[in-house]
């Protein structure tokens, strides 16, 4: 049913509603990215296990939400006018990842509206109750009640059946079309003859220079995806031209190395200076991540951040890499598949560049690109064994910041069969802030690449959106 109406209540009245919810780590993380709440009670196990708890603490107004949530649907779906207040909110018990929560009401007062004749005030009182039945929140609440005959607000969606009956959810659509450029997601094995290619951006959100670029070659060019820095400077300027540009899937730039994280530096120490950046020494910082316990413990926290502030931007994740490749490290890589896995991740770069492709261009290739060929290899078995989809092919590492037309052009003569990302680090001008970080890229060269649509002449893919998985 709807909810109920001001005069089919009564005072003393009790509802035992039968919704019940296990609150998961996503949820909390989630919810404390989405409200910028920091505490690390909530995000940092390692800080969270030395206190009394012993563990993180679910954030209290997400309890709070979730306990008037699940009572809507039997009280006031379609029938209140708006909430006048909460009191006497209290949480005797903490919740904890894993806890399964339920809701209880009681009408503890009613009375006429002394503004509105067709409306009345009941004042509530819900608790939630964990699977050990201790109550772990209660509170008052005061709402602005319909009577008969005022009815539901038009379009209100009726109350989704349970049971038997109930929809099923895998039979709804997913909405996926067209043909995915990744290997590993449902592609039909006759597809390893062609080549796809997705042209994709990376450092979106490090500036806005870099910004207006991607914006541009999505635009009017050949660009089709982008991976998004959440901590960048730019970040929140990123996330406003994404929501604009539809058509172009964004994923997370994973940063754990020579850029800033989404943690405070206490929550963090053993990773960014006071200033909350990383270091730039990828031997030291490898190191730390594979021997130091502690130092994975955060690195795993400021990760799952990272996953968290993505989703809380409203894009639909598309796909993972990380600066620097740093990925490749296989404790950075395990961390970016399994806690992705928690926020829908189903494709990951694997940054293969195939030497004897770069030797058809005419670049010179030693035995270092020979080893970090054979070494992507490692990645590929973890995103396998993890599920995750992956290009066959990788092109803009030996070129990095140099992906010019002429060499992207005989990138285009030489490229192999199957699935390829080439990537590329575009900017509309040289700001202070790449002139620091890359003082030799040729970044306005890299857009204007993109730009040229003449490129894809020969390739079969002239205008071809071309398509990752959905995230």
């Amino acid at each position: 049913m709807a909810g109920l109406f001001y005069e089919e209540f009564s005072i003393g009245q009790e509802f035992d509603h039968p919704w019940s919810r296990t609150v998961t780590e996503m949820d909390n993380t989630l919810f404390s990215a989405l409200t910028l709440n920091v505490q690390p009670l909530h995000l940092d196990a390692h800080f969270a296990a030395q206190t009394e708890f012993g563990q993180r603490l679910v954030n209290s107004m997400f309890t709070a939400g979730l306990m008037v949530g699940m009572t809507v649907n039997d009280t006031t779906a379609g029938t209140t006018i708006g909430n006048l207040g909460f009191t006497e909110m209290r949480f005797p018990k903490p919740v904890f990842h894993g806890d399964t929560l339920k809701a209880r009401t009681k009408v503890l007062s009613m009375r006429e509206s002394k503004s509105r004749p067709d409306a009345g005030i009941i004042e509530f009182e819900h608790s939630a109750w964990n699977q050990r039945d201790e109550m772990v929140a209660i509170c008052r609440r005061q709402a602005l009640m319909k009577k008969k005959g005022q009815g539901a607000p038009p379009g209100l969606c009726p109350r989704t059946p349970l049971g038997p009956d109930a929809p099923d959810p895998h039979h709804l659509s997913d909405g996926f079309q067209g043909v995915s450029p990744w290997r590993g997601l449902g592609q039909s094995p006759n597809l390893a003859s062609m080549k796809r290619i997705t042209f994709s951006a990376d450092d979106f959100g490090l500036s806005e220079c870099v910004n207006e670029a991607v914006e541009r070659a999505h635009r009017d060019g050949i660009l089709t995806a982008a991976s998004l820095m959440v901590a960048g400077p730019a970040a929140a300027d990123a996330i406003r031209r994404a929501h604009a540009l539809p058509g172009l899937r964004v994923g997370l730039h994973l940063v754990v190395i020579e850029g800033p994280a989404i943690l405070p530096p206490a929550s963090i120490p053993d990773l960014v200076d006071a200033t909350g950046q990383f270091p730039s020494d990828q031997l030291r910082l490898g190191v730390a991540y594979f021997f130091r316990p502690r130092v994975r413990r955060q690195l795993a926290a400021e990760i799952r951040a990272q996953y968290a502030a993505f989703a809380a931007s409203g894009l639909k994740l598309d796909h993972a890499n990380a600066h620097k490749h740093m990925h490749l490290h296989p404790t950075v890589g395990r961390l970016m598949l399994d806690i992705g896995r928690d926020y829908g991740l189903r494709a990951i770069r694997v940054p293969a560049e195939p030497p004897a492709v770069l030797e058809r261009c005419g670049t010179r290739v030693g035995l270092g690109d020979h080893a970090l060929y054979h070494w992507t290899a490692l990645l590929r078995r973890q995103a396998r064994a993890a599920g995750m989809a992956t290009t066959d092919h990788c092109f803009g590492l030996a070129w990095s910041g140099h992906m010019t037309a002429d060499r992207v052009r005989r990138l285009m003569a030489a490229l192999p069969d199957g699935t390829s990302e080439v990537y590329f680090h575009p900017a509309t001008a040289r700001d202070a802030t790449l002139r620091r970080l890359m003082p030799d890229y040729e970044h306005e060269a890299e857009l204007a690449t993109l730009l040229d649509r003449g490129l894809l002449a020969g390739t079969g893919q002239a205008g071809e959106a071309h398509q990752m998985p959905d995230g």
